[in-house]
Order: C-alpha cells, then structure tokens, then sequence
C-alpha cells in the first residue's frame, strides 16, 4: 500500500512538470536570426530602413554577374556587434556579405552578388534573416548588336532600307545653338520584332531613341537630338549598333544678319501674325475671344506650328538660303529649303517648323510683348548677298491688318487712334471710330468723343512744319511704341492686295457710327467722315458715308501738301489732299 502511495505521487508531480513551460536566458538574445552575428537588428529595407532596398547593376540572361551587381540594404540596427547575411538563391543568383556595425540607428550595407541569371523575368532577392530584407529587380535577355534591344535589324538606311542608303537630319543645326526640334529620322529593315535602343553622337550633339518593333520589315524610327553643335560643316550621325545607320547634316554658322545689305527688290511673303486665342478676352486692348476664335492659331496643329514662306525674285539670283532668328523666346525650331543654284528667275519656298508648345509659352502675352522671330532669306543678286526679313509674331491677342503683297500680310492697330481700346475692334460701333489729328502733331485735335457730338464751326490752324516722315518714325509721330503712321504707298499696297467689303447703309450723318469698310479679312476702317479746311464745314454730310485717314507722306510736288487715304462707297484710293488751313482726320496705326 506504501509503494502504491509513492507512486501515485509520482504520476502526479510528472503531469504538472509537463504542464509547466521555464524560459531559460538566451546567451545571445535574438542576434543570431537578425544578422546571423552579434548585432542586432530590428528593421531591414530601403532609404529610412523600411520598403524595398536596392539591386544595382544589369541583369542578363547566361551572362556572369560582376562586381557592378550588387545589393544596397538599410538595417536599423539597435544593437553593434558583427552581421553575416546571405540572400536566397533567385533566377541563378545570391547575395552576401558580412561586417561589423559599430554604431546603431539606420544605416547602409553592400551585399555582393555572385552566380549567372538564368531566365528573362524577376530576380528576388530575400536574406536569411528574421526580420527579412527584400529586393526586386528583372532579368533582361541578352541584346542583339543591331539593335541594343531584343529586335533584330538586317540592315539601316532611307525609306526603300537599300543597303548603304542612309537617313535624314530634320531641322537646323547651327553652331553654338542649343539644339532645339531637330530629329533623325532612320528607316530599319527588321528581321525579329523586339525592343530597341539607338544613340549618335558628334559635334555636340546625341540623338537617342528607344521602342518596340512590333512588326518585321522596313518602318521608320526617330531619335531625338540635343546638345550644342561645336563646329561649322558636314557632320555625319552614326548610330551605337552592328550594322549601324547614319545620317548626315551641314552644320551652319551662327547667322549674323548685319554682314548683308538690305535687298531693294524681291519680296518674302508668309504668315507673321499668331494669335492663339486663349485669354486676354476683350482686355489689354486684345479684342473678345468670341471675335478672335475664327482667327485662333493652335501650335499642337501641323497647320500652324509648319509654315511655308515664299521668296520672289525680281530679276535674276542665284544661291537662295533661308535663315531665322528667335528674337523673343523660342518661336522657330528649324528652317529648311532654299535653291543654291544659278539664274534663279521664280519663286523659292522655305518650311519654317513652329515651337510646339507655343500655346503655353504665348500665354497672355498682348500686343506689345509678344514672342518674336526674324525669317530671312539671303541671295546674290549679281553684286553680292542681300537680304530680306519679315519678323512672325506670337501673342494671345488679335491679328488685325492686312496683305501688302501676294502672301505678305503687314499687322495693323485693330482701333483706330484713340478709340475705345476695350470695344470690341471687329464689331462696328461709336467706340471704335477714334481721335482726329492734325497732320504732323502728336496730340489730337478732337478726342473721340469730342467728334462724336461736335457739329460747330471749325477752328483749323496752320502747320506747315513736316512732322512726321515716309522712312523714320519721328518725335511727333503719334502712334504708340512699335506703331507709326502708315505711307501713301503702304495704304496704296494695302488697296491693291486686298478684297474691300463696304457693310453698313452708307448715308452721311453725325450720328452714322454703323458703316464700315473691311479690307481682307482682318482690317475694318469705320466711315468717320471728314473735317477739312474749308470754313463752317462739319462732318455731318460724310460720317458714315466715307472716311479719310491720315498717311505720313507729302506730295512731292508741293511741301504743302498731305496724302491722305480716301475710300467712300464706290471710290478707295490714295488721294491728295491740301492742308493749307490743316485738315482733322483719324490714323490707323501701322506695325512697324
């Protein structure tokens, strides 16, 4: 009975031992799992020690790792003590390294990396360690020559692929410009569709493109240049691949328009005046949008941002060039064309390439700061080079004037002198007919409103002083900066290349603000009347009926006389007229 007693304690005391759990301290702690060494670790990751860390180096199918391929890993380490630390093998490789923290908080460590990847696809790097750190990266297949990508070319060159054909410069190159716009267009005969990843490089300048063929056969590719060309002259493009393309372009001098004369002849036509119509909506003297809309330039639009500008010879040339020069921002990105041979006797075109992104950089830009560029044309006129120029102008305001020669559009004021410049230019009304001026002062004799009401006896005083000039624009010239009075022979230029529309009853009243001339599609000329020399005469007979406007010439017949610009309802035509006793007619300003 004794023995059985000592037994059934015994049974007893076992099941309680089982039931019962002792944690004995680790000699250690948890540093063995963190960093498989003394130290300790609680957190392993990227920049701040949490996300991802880091693979560098390139990863390509059958090719040996090298001492580029690496793995950049941030440990917060809470405890100093050495660290060994291993990644699993992935796609045919593994990282490791080992070292000693001396410091804690979150700093950097390198693993290296060893082996040889074996497929396309994700190598995911994971350590042998608790926590874990992880990295990401992929495995790229091994690039053929041809094309530093997966594709296949058989060979490069232009549209037809012909072996030893090569590919197109776009745009300009001109030396110490920063190139802009300018691409390099090479046809590729593919043979295996893939990536690809060209580059060429000379002179200062690299074109790069990369993409993906998604077809065989022969289709265009486009590398994009930049840089700043160092040297003047051919300059051949040769891409990185085996068989590489090329393309060869003249590298221009910086052009200097100061060493050429001015031509006297010939003319250079094109459209210079640019309103893209987004804000300025009836303020800064702009016009509403809802008159400019028709006339909107969008340079996102092949239509606008390419234009074509037109030399006419008159007589023989030879050696036609184009040039251009960004005055105010970046306007034009290229110039092509030009004929450089002799006896040259009709038209030569030139394609000017726009900014595209004009839209945004012309922004609520007005009519007096708006981007500008000067197109010239050079060429020898039998005694030596001479050019032309016409200046383009980019602003988000009305383009008002008129065509001075076949495809040669000059801008004019959209208001006569002193209207009301926040009325709406294109909609006829009492607010748009302006001041009256003597001819040769700066200041007006009647305001616009003044004319608008006065029906009195005329007070006219002599002036016989010549104020304002044909070729300068003088002290007394009224018109504000970059505006001066137009000449006879202008006005006369503007009749003669322009379609006129009369609109409105055209019966003389002071009140007859509704009648108006429009000349193209962009230059309406109110019906103001006239008030001339003659004593007791008010402009009540001819105010709606016709108009004179003041140009800046003198007949040069007589000192006395001054060249006004008459239109009425069946007559428009430079006319002649006294100013003995000063006559008081409006100005319509012209751009200089």
């Amino acid at each position: 009975m004794k023995h059985l007693s000592w037994l059934f304690l015994l049974f007893v005391c076992s099941n309680l031992f089982a039931q019962t759990t002792i944690n004995l301290p680790s000699l250690c702690g948890d540093c063995k799992t963190a960093t498989n060494g003394t130290a300790v670790v609680n957190a392993y990751g990227g920049a701040n020690c949490t996300g991802d860390a880091t693979l560098n180096g390139t990863y390509t199918i059958g090719q040996a790792v090298t001492s580029a391929n690496t793995m950049t890993l941030n440990a917060n380490v809470t405890k100093v003590g050495t660290w060994d630390i291993a990644t699993t093998v992935s796609n045919g490789v593994t990282f490791s390294g080992s070292g000693t923290f001396t410091t804690t908080g979150c700093q950097s460590i390198t693993l290296t990396a060893s082996g040889t990847p074996l497929a396309e696809g994700p190598l995911v790097a994971v350590t042998n360690t608790n926590p874990q750190g992880t990295a990401t990266t992929t495995v790229k297949p091994v690039s053929n020559a041809s094309t530093n990508g997966t594709a296949v070319v058989s060979n490069y060159g232009n549209s037809t692929c012909a072996t030893g054909s090569v590919g197109t410069i776009n745009g300009t190159l001109t030396q110490g410009v920063v190139v802009s716009g300018v691409t390099m267009s090479l046809y590729a005969n593919v043979t295996q569709i893939g990536s690809w990843s060209l580059s060429a490089s000379q002179n200062g300048v690299t074109f790069t493109g990369s993409g993906t063929f998604t077809a065989t056969g022969c289709q265009v590719i486009t590398l994009t240049g930049v840089g700043t060309p160092t040297n003047t002259g051919s300059t051949t493009f040769t891409t990185n691949g085996t068989p590489s393309g090329s393309a060869t372009a003249t590298v221009v001098a910086t052009f200097n328009p100061s060493k050429f004369l001015a031509a006297s002849s010939g003319s250079l036509s094109g459209k210079t005046c640019f309103d893209i119509a987004l804000s300025n909506d009836n303020a800064n003297a702009c016009a509403p949008l809802s008159s400019r809309a028709s006339n909107k330039s969008d340079f996102s639009l092949s239509s606008v941002n390419t234009q074509t500008y037109t030399f006419t010879p008159s007589g023989t040339v030879s050696n036609v060039r184009f040039q251009y020069v960004n005055t105010n921002g970046e306007v034009i990105t290229g110039i092509t064309g030009g004929n450089a041979g002799s006896n040259i006797t009709t038209a030569v075109t030139a394609t000017v390439s726009y900014n595209t992104n004009l839209n945004t950089q012309a922004l609520s830009l007005t009519g007096s700061n708006p981007l500008t560029a000067d197109i010239y044309v050079i060429f020898n006129d039998g005694t030596g080079d001479k050019t032309l120029k016409i200046t383009a102008n980019v602003k988000d305001c009305a383009c008002c004037g008129a065509f001075v020669a076949n495809g040669k559009f000059q801008e004019f004021m959209c208001w006569n002198l002193g209207a009301d410049y926040t009325a709406d230019p294109f909609t006829i009304s009492s607010q748009i007919f302006g001041a009256r001026y003597y001819w040769g002062e700066k200041k007006p004799y009647l305001t616009q409103a003044e004319d608008a009401t006065f029906n009195g006896t005329e007070v006219f005083g002599a002036n016989t002083i010549v104020d304002w000039s044909d070729f300068i624009k003088t002290a007394k010239d009224p018109c504000p900066a970059g505006y001066r009075v137009p000449s006879a022979d202008l006005w006369n230029e503007v009749k003669n290349n322009n379609t006129r529309t009369l609109v409105g009853p055209w019966v003389g009243s002071i009140s007859a603000f509704t009648s108006y001339a429009k000349l193209g599609n962009s230059l309406i000329l109110p019906a103001n009347g006239q008030r001339v020399s003659s004593s007791n005469f008010t402009s009540t007979v001819t105010r709606g009926a016709g108009a004179a406007y003041w140009t800046s010439s003198i007949d040069s017949n007589s000192s006395q006389v001054r060249v006004m610009f008459i239109f009425s309802d069946n007559r428009m035509e430079p006319y002649f007229a006294r100013a003995l006793n000063q006559s008081a007619f409006p100005i319509r300003c012209v751009k200089e």
